[in-house]
């Protein structure tokens, strides 16, 4: 979708789940919808920019160069058994120490809370001056 978006006018949006299609579909249906697509337009275009940043420092290897850097693979060994397989229910941790590796970035996208660059994603989405307030 990042690369398709500059071929069209009336907007294109890439959903990563079923899930999420129906406030997509929601959000293009409501009287919103230049605002909506002109923010997926704007994060498109950060996202594009961004990658073709990236490019510009690296060097290329040939072919024929990353070819003779190929890992060489023993297929004969075989991986150690895991100690554990299934499920593991701890019990009674605390949640002040679990808390602080939750990744909230989906509960804010659920919710329509989409921050600007850099303040896109969680933690950094409680400082966007637009939806700030509103995520804390």
């Amino acid at each position: 979708a990042v690369k398709v978006c500059t071929k069209f006018d009336n907007g294109v949006i890439h959903v990563l789940d079923a899930s999420r299609s129906c406030t997509v579909v929601s959000s293009i249906l409501s009287k919103e919808k230049r605002s909506y697509l002109e923010d997926i337009k704007d994060e498109y275009t950060e996202i594009r920019e961004e990658y073709y940043a990236t490019l510009i420092d690296k060097k290329w290897k040939t072919l024929a160069q990353a070819q003779s850097k190929k890992p060489t693979i023993d297929w004969s060994l075989v991986p150690p058994k895991p100690k554990f397989i299934g499920n593991l229910m701890i019990k009674e941790h605390p949640i002040s120490e679990i808390i602080e590796y939750i990744d909230w970035t989906p509960f804010f996208q659920v919710y329509q809370l989409r921050g600007k660059y850099p303040n896109r994603d969680y933690p950094a989405i409680f400082k966007d001056a637009r939806v700030g307030e509103e995520a804390r």
